[in-house]
């Protein structure tokens, strides 16, 4: 159920151009990522994010946090620094808080 019509008539006009526009754009924002990641300078870029991935891992685990655990939390530390480059190239808007939206996520269940 839509909150929020955006100024449609009804929520299967929305949801009609929703369709519409992601059909159109599919997959224009993973290729400009890829763009944008593969300019990079490659000397150090490993490094930065392997410690930015392993500090967003630790802080989404609790120290004493099993094997499986940490491996899943590497995961979503991996969304959340895709995010954070997104925004860094442009892709994704600078008022967009990666961690914000990654949290709710994390915490039901």
């Amino acid at each position: 159920m839509l909150a929020e019509l955006h100024g449609f008539p009804d929520a299967a006009a929305l949801v009609n151009r929703i369709k519409e526009l992601s059909g159109k754009n599919y997959g224009l924002a993973g290729r400009a990522f890829l763009d944008a990641l593969t300019a990079l300078d490659r000397s150090g870029i490993e490094e930065r994010l392997a410690k930015e991935i392993d500090a967003a891992s630790a802080m989404l685990c609790p120290d004493d946090a099993d094997a499986q655990v940490r491996r899943v939390a590497k995961r979503f530390a991996l969304v959340q620094l895709a995010g954070i480059l997104a925004q860094e190239f442009g892709i994704l808007p600078e008022e967009l808080d990666p961690m914000a939206e990654l949290n709710p996520a994390l915490m039901t269940g």
